[in-house]
């Protein structure tokens, strides 16, 4: 039952809004402030994403503290639309299990992929 609220929260893109976001703010970047972020995060990008290119996506999560990336190969940028149930899944996996263990060991970057 909670996947299916997660599958619910993450599909709910509007890509109206982002579209309207970037136009007005086309220079914003936030990697000044990323090491600043003190909680630990999960950095999801699909290995086709042309919108973030993940070389991108990974620089940022390098950046981060306390960061786990996931690479999903085969998919875009609109992973919530892609694969709404794995997508659900890593962060339920994340929210669990991942984001503790990165805080009790003091990780500060893992990576994984997903094939297929």
């Amino acid at each position: 039952k909670i996947l299916d609220v997660v599958v619910d929260a993450v599909t709910s893109v509007n890509e109206g809004l982002h579209e309207t976001y970037f136009e007005k703010t086309p220079n914003l970047s936030i990697d000044a402030r990323l090491q600043e972020v003190r909680i630990p995060a999960l950095v999801l990008t699909g290995e086709r994403d042309v919108v973030v290119r993940p070389v991108n996506q990974h620089d940022m999560a390098r950046k981060l503290q306390l960061s786990k990336e996931v690479v999903y190969a085969g998919e875009g940028h609109m992973l919530p639309n892609e694969m709404p149930a794995g997508v659900a899944r890593e962060i339920l996996s994340f929210l669990e299990f991942d984001a503790r263990i990165l805080e009790e060991f003091g990780q500060h970057h893992v990576s994984a992929e997903h094939f297929g």
